[in-house]
């Protein structure tokens, strides 16, 4: 099996696509979540790529390859798990079940039968930092590598200065407006 090439080549932080790696409009992915070791990767590497407002659809089992194989590490989610991660960086436009056959002949009394989830998403607006700050006010970000913890710390300092920035602004222009004598 060879899967995983998607995130190494959209995902990686060498990667270079054009100067916003939002490039895509929409991505459609079939049969491809369960081949993942760890589908947070690969919705998160569908989340950078597809643009503000674009969509992605998703078809496909949850048969996770990995998951039997007893030298490899594969981190497995149920359907509801993976919506409510996916609903950090998407809005859900339909979600519904379907049955779907598998490499068998509908006219042969042996039939692999599975059942899949069809998604269609739109990518929200507010991506990965409003849940990493929501994760941080929670106390959980203190559990998460450090590195991320480190980013999370810079972006929450970001925060503060511009807000103070933005009190100094105002301030300045509430000293700036003439006092206009009562009438």
């Amino acid at each position: 099996m060879c899967a995983g090439e998607s995130v190494e080549v959209y995902g990686s932080p060498s990667t270079t696509l054009p100067q916003s790696s939002r490039v895509f409009d929409g991505v459609l992915t079939s049969f491809f979540l369960d081949t993942a070791r760890n589908v947070l990767l690969y919705i998160k590497t569908i989340a950078k790529i597809c643009r503000p407002g674009g969509l992605w659809a998703n078809v496909g089992p949850l048969l996770y390859h990995y998951a039997e194989m007893p030298h490899e590490m594969s981190v497995e989610f149920s359907a509801e798990e993976i919506l409510t991660v996916v609903k950090n960086w998407f809005n859900l436009l339909k979600v519904e079940w379907r049955d779907c056959y598998y490499t068998s002949n509908r006219k042969s009394m042996m039939q692999q039968l599975q059942q899949q989830l069809q998604q269609r998403l739109q990518q929200q607006q507010q991506q990965l930092q409003q849940w990493l700050r929501k994760l941080w006010a929670e106390g959980l970000g203190r559990t998460l590598n450090p590195g991320l913890n480190r980013l999370l710390h810079q972006q929450k300092q970001q925060q503060q200065q511009q807000q103070q920035q933005q009190q100094q602004q105002q301030q300045k222009q509430q000293q700036q407006q003439p006092i206009s004598p009562l009438n």
